[in-house]
């Protein structure tokens, strides 16, 4: 059940962590294609324990 929950809050964080890190990137100015790769795949990787941890809290929650 809760890796259902975690799939969804997964898929929101993972799209804003990376798109904060892409705009910081960009304003650093490393705009090359090389950085962005790395900077999405570096996204989607720091989304994993924040994902985890609102996940078992919202978990938490709803079982109360």
């Amino acid at each position: 059940m809760m890796y259902r929950l975690a799939s969804v809050v997964y898929l929101i964080v993972s799209i804003v962590v990376t798109g904060i890190a892409m705009v910081a990137a960009l304003v650093l100015g490393y705009d090359d294609a090389q950085a962005m790769i790395v900077v999405s795949v570096a996204g989607f990787v720091v989304a994993v324990p924040i994902t985890y941890v609102v996940a078992l809290h919202l978990f938490k929650l709803a079982n109360d």
